[in-house]
């Protein structure tokens, strides 16, 4: 048998062996459903995984979405939205963390600031970065 996968195959593999692990977990600390479904659905996915990994007409169906403009804009497009997202749930946090401390004084709060304002800025130098590289480079 021929890999014409290998992204696939390793992929499908991993997902086997967290199904397979999901299922001696279930024999070690006992039965219960939810477990047993996931150890399944994973293992499942894995195993389809592994067998389009092994088709050559499966490997260039794959290679061909993955290259496909309209798929690619949707991905960009959705990590846009899912950034946005990010930024805004951040800056809110940020912003009632620091409303509630000058409100209340309290020391945690300032924690919370500092857990939210933190990674926001770090988005926002991330966003100022890529911005400066692509302008340079497109």
């Amino acid at each position: 048998m021929k890999i014409y996968n290998k992204k696939s195959f390793w992929a499908g593999l991993g997902e086997l062996l967290l199904g397979a692990a999901c299922l001696v977990t279930l024999i070690w600390k006992g039965f219960d459903l939810k477990l047993a479904l996931l150890g399944l659905a994973v293992a499942l996915f894995g195993a389809a995984e592994l067998r389009n990994s092994f088709s050559r007409a499966a490997a260039r169906r794959a290679k061909t979405e993955a290259l496909d403009e309209r798929n690619l804009l949707v991905d960009l497009r959705a990590r846009a939205a899912a950034f946005r997202l990010a930024f805004w749930i951040l800056f809110l946090a940020t912003v009632a963390g620091m409303a509630a401390y000058g409100v209340t004084g309290r020391p945690e709060l300032a924690y919370l600031v500092l857990g939210t304002g933190t990674p926001l800025a770090l988005i926002q130098i991330g966003h100022i970065a890529a911005q400066i590289y692509y302008e340079a480079r497109c």
